[in-house]
């Protein structure tokens, strides 16, 4: 318990004569020490994350597929038709709105 109040009160010096050089530069190195913690544990952190997706995708990969249902089919041809209709509907309105466009917008720079 005493070696962290000493360790504070240490620190708490070096941050209140954080302008005299010796302790700017023990601010200096805590600082670099903090930064170089840091991307260590986002570096760990990173590493675990994409083995654990790698080890989840690898397992998947060995589970065997159920092939007794029939696979749904891929293309609704009412769903198709109403998509179809939507774009050719849009094409019309896009064909009115370019023949029945407003003529002569002045620009107001000039």
């Amino acid at each position: 318990m005493r070696f962290f109040n000493s360790m504070w009160g240490e620190l708490r010096e070096t941050f209140d004569n954080k302008n005299e050089p010796d302790h700017l530069r023990l601010i200096a190195d805590l600082y670099w020490k903090a930064l170089l913690i840091l991307a260590l544990g986002i570096l760990v952190a990173v590493f675990s994350y994409s083995t654990w997706g790698a080890v989840r995708i690898l397992g998947d990969l060995s589970k065997a597929l159920d092939t007794s249902a029939p696979p749904p089919p891929a293309l609704n041809k009412g769903e198709l038709n109403v998509v179809v209709r939507a774009f050719e509907a849009r094409k019309t309105e896009f064909e009115v709105l370019k023949r029945n466009s407003i003529v002569d917008i002045k620009d107001p720079s000039l």
